[in-house]
């Protein structure tokens, strides 16, 4: 988890938390929940489960995908139930979509507008051979 904070990118951060989560989740499958002796591998692999699926989801709202952000905070509750960055998170995902700050409709608009224009126009200049290759 610490080479997340060196990526430049968002994408570049969400690639290093899936290949981090996918070693934590199987560090937390893998020890065993009845015995003592593994209470702390467990606890230790699931608070650096529940932080990298924060950050995740702080990612995805960022980037506007509600959806996705609304999954991995669900999984950060489903783990730890009090977690006030997850609970935080929830508020706000609900708040904006609630609000319609990420609408879904905001991009259907646009591009009803390009097909009209399209079909008002005839065929697309591609498919009568102009232009492109020259």
């Amino acid at each position: 988890l610490g080479a997340v904070s060196k990526e430049k990118s968002n994408a570049a951060r969400l690639g290093t938390l899936d290949r981090s989560l996918y070693f934590l989740r199987r560090a937390r499958t893998l020890a065993p929940a009845g015995e003592t002796r593994f209470a702390t591998v467990r606890s230790n692999a699931s608070s650096s489960v529940v932080r990298a699926l924060g950050d995740q989801a702080e990612i995805y709202y960022q980037r506007k995908s509600l959806s996705l952000a609304t999954k991995r905070v669900n999984e950060v509750l489903a783990i730890d139930p009090n977690d006030p960055r997850a609970r935080n998170l929830s508020a706000m995902i609900a708040t904006s979509k609630s609000t319609d700050v990420y609408a879904g409709g905001v991009g259907t608009v646009a591009i009803q507008r390009i097909r009209e224009r399209r079909a008002a126009a005839g065929i697309a200049l591609r498919d009568r051979g102009i232009g492109g290759r020259r």
